[in-house]
């Protein structure tokens, strides 16, 4: 029975630690100040020779693309699109839809599971996802620090195993409104949220098990 225990507490660590993943992807998919913000700091204007209205609306056409629930093709206002760029935003957006579907289904299993191990007493899942949750932080993180580029292109090359993700601005003008940059900024701000989540889940345990101690020395 002990064993059952650990392994379930195992495999609950595994789910929350892919849930916070997958909520943080999730999070600086929608969070479009963000990208707003970025317009100014990374000189999108400059670089796209739009104004600010128009690069943030065709964003915001990207963005809803993405969404779980659309269901529409891509129409972008300003930018044509090749056959080459719409496979492949094709695929970014099954991508996009697995990871929105994880968030939501890893936060309903985690919250169910987890309450019925916090009423057995039974923290260390905890632990496990805040582990699980701060190494890739630190991997990646190390990772971007000495080569972004290699990362980025290991990533490309892993998800989609094919040259599409490879834009000409010539025929696929939209990638001048999402510089490299941006995508670093974006992997930064996700590795953040897995950091708070992480120390989240340290947090919650520590202070379940101090209190749960306390209780049984009553």
């Amino acid at each position: 029975m002990n064993f059952k225990r650990r392994i379930s507490g195992v495999i609950l660590a595994f789910v929350c630690a892919g849930c916070l993943f997958c909520c943080c992807i999730t999070f600086v998919l929608y969070f479009k100040p963000f990208y707003y913000w970025e317009i100014g700091q990374l000189g999108i204007v400059e670089l796209s020779g739009m104004d600010r209205e128009e690069i943030a609306k065709n964003y915001d056409a990207l963005i809803r693309y993405n969404l779980l629930w659309n269901r529409d093709e891509l129409t972008l206002p300003d930018f044509p699109v090749s056959e080459s760029g719409r496979i492949h935003f094709q695929e970014v957006k099954a991508v996009f839809d697995i990871v929105q579907c994880g968030a939501a289904a890893g936060l309903i299993v985690s919250v169910v599971w987890g309450i019925y191990k916090i009423r057995k007493r039974e923290v260390q899942f905890l632990y496990g996802a805040a582990l699980l949750g701060i190494f890739a932080p630190v991997l990646l993180g190390l990772w971007m620090l000495f080569d972004w580029d290699s990362l980025f292109y290991t990533f490309h090359d892993v998800v989609f195993q094919n040259s599409y993700w490879l834009f000409d601005p010539s025929t696929d003008p939209v990638i001048t409104i999402l510089p490299d940059s941006f995508f670093l900024h974006a992997a930064i701000l996700i590795l953040c949220g897995l950091l708070i989540g992480s120390v989240s889940f340290l947090a919650t345990g520590c202070f379940l098990h101090r209190r749960f101690k306390k209780q049984q020395n009553k």
